[in-house]
């Protein structure tokens, strides 16, 4: 996972993340709008490990990237 957070502080900001690997769908998008806790988020339930009780444990979930 490799992101790029170029934040300007304008409400707008977008952050570029792209995945590459085995489990990764090939020419998946997400273009609905989510933070850092979401792909951490994203890590903790793939591997099926635990959240650390902050902002991860509240994020909006991020589907259909995986094979």
């Amino acid at each position: 996972i490799v992101t790029f957070d170029e934040d300007d502080h304008n409400e707008n900001n977008h952050i570029y993340t792209a995945m590459i690997g085995g489990n990764v769908k090939a020419g998946a998008q997400i273009n609905t709008p989510v933070g850092h806790p979401a792909v951490l988020k994203m890590i903790e339930d793939e591997f099926g490990l635990s959240n650390l009780g902050r902002e991860d444990a509240t994020a909006p979930s991020i589907v259909g990237l995986w094979n």
